[in-house]
């Protein structure tokens, strides 16, 4: 029974001194009890490292460290050689857990069936303000062209699919779409994945960064798509053009950038 299945919840920390605490509470307290936390601290210039320090008595926490800041993909890919699990999930070090999340993703596995994605709400400092949940319980390969059709903060993966694809990419353009690389990389691979509409996760989002996307980032994103979308013999007919779909995202909030600061005068 999936019930009696080992997972491994796999956090990467950076600067997160101020959640860290908050993150592992509704980790420690998840109702389902058979579970593994792996944390690797990306060389954080606060005393996230020091906070980590206390979570290592415990039996069910491994504690690691980068020796360079390599962000999240490497970070990822050097948890996942530590996990011992059957199922691996992921948690980004300033969110929540729902307490009922590892349980509830673990009987949501069906056979066919390799990752599975929670719905999950944002909030910030003020609270919480929105809910965020992909209503195809069963993403297909054409649903790649939108975008990830997961959220992969959210989800728990099979040990052996990520295995199979080895993990996370690294490289040049993979430094803040590497998950987006990652589902793409796995659908590519034959594996599948659904959504369920519980929201239970939170995702902790500042609204002002919302809009700190650059340029530059939007460029990484479409070589990222051309990669994935060639992967997945989804490039034609239509696949180019939404390759450069960043771009016009990109144009358009720009232009709405230039009509609120004319609006204003």
């Amino acid at each position: 029974m999936c019930s009696e299945k080992k997972v491994s919840i796999i956090v990467p920390t950076y600067n997160c001194s101020e959640y860290i605490d908050t993150c592992m509470d509704s980790l420690l307290n998840q109702t389902y009890k058979n579970i593994e936390i792996i944390l690797c601290d990306d060389c954080s210039t606060d005393d996230t490292r020091e906070k980590l320090e206390k979570y290592k008595s415990l039996n069910i926490v491994k504690v690691l460290y980068n020796t360079q800041n390599m962000r999240q993909a490497f970070t990822r890919n050097k948890c996942l050689k530590e996990c011992t699990g059957d199922f691996i999930m992921m948690q980004d070090a300033d969110d929540v857990a729902d307490l009922n999340r590892v349980s509830i993703l673990v009987d949501a596995f069906e056979d066919d069936v390799d990752f599975v994605s929670s719905g999950c709400y944002w909030f910030d400092e003020t609270g919480r303000y929105k809910d965020w949940i992909f209503e195809k319980k069963y993403p297909e390969k054409k649903d790649l062209l939108w975008g990830i059709p997961v959220v992969h903060a959210a989800c728990m993966f099979r040990r052996e699919c990520l295995d199979a694809v080895g993990g996370y990419r690294t490289g040049k353009h993979l430094a803040r779409a590497e998950d987006y690389d990652l589902i793409m990389n796995l659908y590519a691979a034959g594996y599948c994945g659904k959504n369920i509409p519980d929201l239970l996760y939170g995702y902790r989002v500042d609204r002002d960064a919302l809009q700190r996307r650059t340029f530059s980032t939007r460029i990484d994103e479409c070589f990222i798509r051309a990669h994935g979308f060639k992967a997945n013999k989804i490039m034609l007919p239509v696949g180019w053009l939404y390759v450069l779909k960043p771009i016009a995202a990109h144009l358009a909030y720009l232009v709405n950038c230039l009509k609120y600061k004319r609006s204003r005068g």
